[in-house]
């Protein structure tokens, strides 16, 4: 799946999407901590926090996707429903771009290549090349990131913002991205220890554009990757408005109520 910082690349990009009505921007903008903490908080499962993917995500890599990952999480945490304020909102705008996006990358990524192959060799050499195309990705997006979500994601206060992710989890995930942020990325120790590998025959690859083209464009060829990256961006801009669109309807039927 896309690694913590290309789903903050991703959210970095949102804020100057121009398809998206100013309004929306400028609320991103305003609780920019929150929106950036939001959009890599599901990944900290994977990375410290107890619980499983499933757990974060609201999908199993196993089972086909009838329901919308973020729709699920609303259903089994209707608490949600209704943020305490303003910033748990847009935290939550953050969380649901980021299952649109992970939801694109399994249906368009994964599923193709990992579906239907039950010899074990055979699915962990595909399995490492989506790993291989993960990094790669990861170290081109880690760049883009600026300084000034930098500072704002380091200023993300979480107030019992999810029922299923402590307060202390959501800042440890903070402070994990942070640390790699302002020295070096991780990424690539992290990734490659998963699979038994050292960092420097990650490197073999993703230095050598014949082994590159080799071992994972073979699978996963540029011009796919593209439509895949077009789709994520589309996807997580169509959930996040769904999201803030339901969150409006929400807020006019309560105050319907009460009056």
């Amino acid at each position: 799946m896309p690694t913590p910082f290309t789903h903050m690349a991703a959210a970095q990009r949102l804020l100057g999407d121009s398809v998206l009505p100013e309004s929306v921007r400028n609320r991103l903008a305003l609780e920019l901590p929150a929106f950036l903490l939001g959009s890599i908080a599901a990944d900290a499962t994977r990375l410290h926090a107890p619980g499983t993917r499933e757990d974060t995500h609201f999908y199993r890599y196993d089972e086909a996707i009838h329901e919308q990952p973020w729709r699920r999480m609303l259903e089994r945490h209707p608490v949600l429903l209704q943020p305490r304020d303003e910033a748990q909102r847009i935290f939550l705008a953050g969380y649901v771009a980021h299952l649109g996006m992970d939801e694109i990358w399994t249906r368009e990524i994964m599923w193709p290549l990992m579906q239907g192959i039950s010899d074990v060799n055979e699915r962990r050499r595909r399995a490492l090349a989506i790993t291989l195309l993960m990094t790669r990705c990861d170290e081109r997006d880690y760049v883009a990131i600026d300084e000034s979500s930098v500072h704002a994601l380091g200023l993300a206060q979480p107030r019992a913002w999810l029922p299923f992710l402590s307060d202390a989890d959501l800042v440890t995930m903070r402070d994990l991205i942070l640390c790699q942020l302002r020295e070096r990325s991780q990424t690539l120790d992290i990734l490659s220890r998963r699979w038994g590998l050292t960092p420097q025959d990650f490197r073999m690859t993703l230095d050598d554009p014949a082994r590159f083209a080799a071992e994972v464009l073979s699978w996963i060829p540029e011009r796919q990757l593209l439509q895949v990256e077009r789709n994520m961006d589309l996807c997580m801009r169509a959930r996040l408005q769904d999201w803030l669109a339901e969150q409006a309807l929400q807020s006019s039927s309560t105050a319907l109520t009460r009056n």
